[in-house]
């Protein structure tokens, strides 16, 4: 769908409640180093390394449906979300929005400031959240020194962009395959318990909540996945391939 004025807020001063939270001080520093201690990529750097990062990142308060970066913006910051959930949204020609990645705390956005001098999609807050703002050029200096780090989140880049040609391939074939590429994405990221609503992979898949959950009331039926409260579970990932199997193998499945 297109996107309205108030799905693009940034923060400013007509929004007190947002930007930056608060000044920073050494309790703060803390909070970021143990935060990104123990959460994903991160866990694999040094402690200095750490360090480092928490020392150049800003917390910063977002809205439900506030911009986080826009397509074709200076590349300068990278988000790493510490509360909430955001979305990553690709365009059509024609202003229509499709929801591409869906990031949990401890997930990076923005990775584009590694390697691109602008954000290449859109990055919306779909709930409340507070995320972590870390500098391009923070972030530069560590990748210089931790080339290993380097190679895991352009690893990760590139997964996000094979799932994009993915669903282009896929964009004239029928939702049950749509679908089945987006659950297969979220199954390589985030293993068999997908902490997504339906209406949410429906979005991923370009399609509304009502097919979505058609769609995977069906998939329920052959024992493919399991419908949760706030999630969905892969049981038959085999199952889930075979609907792909004339589709070239852009999606992870390791």
């Amino acid at each position: 769908m297109p996107a309205t004025t108030a799905s693009r807020r940034r923060p400013s001063a007509a929004y007190p409640d947002l930007g930056v939270c608060g000044r920073r001080d050494p309790g703060d520093l803390a909070w970021a180093v143990s935060f990104l201690r123990n959460r994903g990529l991160f866990r694999r750097l040094p402690e200095e390394a750490v360090m480092a990062l928490g020392a150049a990142a800003s917390p910063r308060r977002y809205v439900a449906g506030q911009c986080v970066c826009h397509a074709g913006e200076p590349a300068r910051e990278m988000f790493v979300v510490q509360e909430g959930r955001l979305c990553t949204n690709q365009y059509s020609s024609v202003g229509g929005r499709m929801c591409i990645d869906i990031m949990l705390p401890g997930d990076i956005a923005g990775m584009a400031a590694v390697s691109h001098d602008s954000y290449i999609w859109e990055v919306l807050a779909a709930r409340d959240a507070v995320l972590l703002v870390i500098p391009r050029e923070a972030v530069l200096r560590l990748l210089d020194r931790h080339p290993a780090f380097l190679r895991e989140i352009l690893h990760r880049h590139a997964q996000r962009l094979q799932y994009v040609e993915t669903l282009l391939f896929l964009s004239r074939e029928r939702v049950e395959k749509r679908m089945a590429a987006a659950l297969l994405y979220l199954h390589h990221k985030f293993g068999s318990v997908l902490p997504v609503l339906r209406a949410e992979v429906g979005e991923m898949a370009g399609t509304t909540p009502e097919t979505a959950m058609r769609i995977l009331a069906r998939l329920e039926e052959e024992g493919a996945v399991e419908r949760r409260r706030g999630s969905v579970v892969i049981r038959d990932v085999r199952r889930l391939r075979q609907r792909l199997e004339r589709t070239p193998g852009a999606i992870p499945t390791a």
